[in-house]
């Protein structure tokens, strides 16, 4: 672990995943009358050691790391209210993103490396390195935003890094 770094509400558990494999990924994502809005949400990794962890975000800026599957809150059967409610309003559903892109490139491999980005020795994100290949997940104003690109990492904290 860096020095100085406060490791809080189970993001422990995202830092312990070099040498595991990502076997599964879902996203949970907004459905609003049949529109899917896939720009944030939660995301769950099924692990090879049989771990379950879900991420989101606490307190606008910090990830949450959870040991258990996604739960559907408005799963059937529902209530009249909740009923007109999601027919209104739409729900969060979860959606196997195992096959897609990005994703499908981090499912079956080794985890090589979890850094850690830090605001303030806080953990706001991490990107998972998987054979060479980097998954970044970061918390943004309440939202949890996932991207895929080693562009982005700064060198400093590029295990890969080699100096110029």
């Amino acid at each position: 672990m860096l020095a100085g770094m406060r490791v809080e509400h189970g993001t422990e558990r995202l830092l312990d995943l070099p040498g595991v494999s990502i076997e599964r990924i879902r996203r949970a994502h907004y459905n609003y009358q049949g529109n899917i809005d896939t720009g944030n949400g939660d995301i769950e990794f099924r692990l090879s050691d049989g771990r379950i962890l879900i991420v989101d975000v606490v307190y606008g800026d910090r990830l949450r790391v959870g040991q258990q599957e996604w739960i559907d809150h408005f799963a059937p059967p529902l209530s009249e209210e909740n009923a007109r409610f999601v027919a209104e309003s739409g729900k969060w559903e979860i959606f196997d993103v195992s096959a897609d892109a990005p994703y499908a490139a981090f499912v079956g491999e080794p985890v090589d490396s979890v850094v850690p980005l830090l605001w303030d020795e806080i953990i706001v994100g991490v990107v998972i390195r998987v054979g060479g290949r980097c998954l970044r997940i970061r918390a943004g104003l309440d939202e949890l935003l996932v991207d895929a690109g080693c562009q982005e990492l700064p060198a400093h904290l590029d295990p890969e890094y080699k100096g110029p």
